[in-house]
């Protein structure tokens, strides 16, 4: 529900700077009852959603009035008529024309890089268009027209789209340590956006940096688990889990509590907390050796020697190391243990004096 609201609010917010844009401007005209007719025609059919008819009128509008005092609504309109049509490339143009006008414009930049982010395979021109639309975006001010009421809620949604745009356009550009940071900054304004964990995976792994492998399982994690509001699709989540749950254990080891530990945390939270680690398995090995040398030394030592002297180099090792010295040294605690089988037969000894 807060999801649908802060969408409505959004387009409440466009909406009410293109009309306060309008009505800022300077008294217009109509050539004629026909012009309106047909700019009201446009608006009625983008409140339909018919996308065509929409496009259409234009089209007509555009020839019949060429130098209409309303020409310059006509990319904005054209880029509702196109969206109503389910036109990402039109959509494009349209506000390609509204920015080429207005740099800065909210609505334009808002659809440039919302369809970026959605985009498999962007153009080396489509990438320069999104990364400016990012940067305005996510240093975006209160527009004038726009209730300071409603400035909180718009500013985090503008501002993490941002972000998200600018790591979007870093990730195809192979710039990984700077799509990362973009990525933070958008979770840290906008928690609730499961695929840009599911990037971050991304971006952080292919750094091949293995003190980051820790966060890049968090964030799989993340967007493998993460059910709220902007979470992933059901088919895309469960081809990370399969993909998250391989990765965690190749690099941990099989630990189903560990990993059902991971999971929760990262549900409850899209970045992972100060000192994060998951230990792989060799750092695993590695703490549970020095707590058995801390806790229990002789235990150590013991099967220290028991590993060196059963491996294929164990009698080099009992020569060289072992042969007439001191086991163990005189500063260390002696070993104790029990005699559980021996295969070396004592000689019976008769008493003394007695006849052998």
């Amino acid at each position: 529900m807060r999801t649908l609201f802060q969408k409505a609010l959004i387009c409440a917010a466009l909406a009410a700077i293109t009309v306060s844009g309008v009505l800022a401007q300077a008294q217009r005209n109509w050539k004629d009852r026909a012009e309106y007719d047909l700019y009201a025609g446009i608006t009625q059919a983008i409140q339909g959603n018919d996308g065509k008819k929409a496009l259409d009128l234009l089209k007509e509008w555009t020839e019949k009035y060429p130098q209409s005092d309303y020409a310059d609504n006509r990319p904005t309109l054209k880029l509702n008529a196109y969206k109503a049509a389910n036109d990402p490339r039109g959509m494009l143009s349209a506000a390609d024309e509204i920015i080429a006008a207005s740099p800065t414009d909210l609505t334009a930049n808002y659809w440039v890089c919302t369809l970026m982010v959605s985009n498999p395979q962007p153009s080396p021109e489509e990438l320069a268009r999104a990364a400016k639309s990012g940067e305005v975006l996510s240093q975006l001010a209160r527009p004038a027209e726009l209730p300071e009421a409603n400035w909180p809620a718009v500013q985090k949604e503008m501002h993490s789209l941002g972000y998200k745009c600018s790591g979007y356009v870093a990730m195809q550009r192979k710039e990984n340590e700077k799509a990362e940071s973009a990525f933070i900054s958008s979770l840290k304004l906008k928690a609730e956006d499961a695929q840009i964990n599911s990037m971050l995976g991304n971006v952080i792994l292919a750094q091949k940096n293995p003190a980051k492998q820790s966060e890049a399982l968090f964030h799989y994690a993340r967007a493998a688990s993460y059910t709220g509001t902007g979470a992933l699709p059901d088919a895309a989540r469960q081809q990370l889990e399969t993909f998250f749950t391989t990765a965690y254990n190749r690099y941990h080891g099989e630990d189903p509590a560990g990993l059902q530990e991971l999971r929760t945390l990262a549900k409850s939270q899209p970045l992972p907390p100060a000192g994060f680690k998951v230990l792989s398995e060799a750092e695993k090995l590695a703490a549970a050796d020095e707590k058995l040398k801390t806790e229990q030394p002789q235990l150590y030592f013991w099967l220290r020697l028991k590993d060196a002297l059963s491996a294929a180099s164990g009698p080099g090792y009992f020569e060289g190391s072992m042969k007439d010295a001191l086991v163990p040294q005189p500063e260390q605690a002696p070993l104790k243990g029990t005699v559980l089988e021996s295969n070396r037969k004592m000689a019976k000894r008769s008493p003394v004096g007695s006849k052998q």
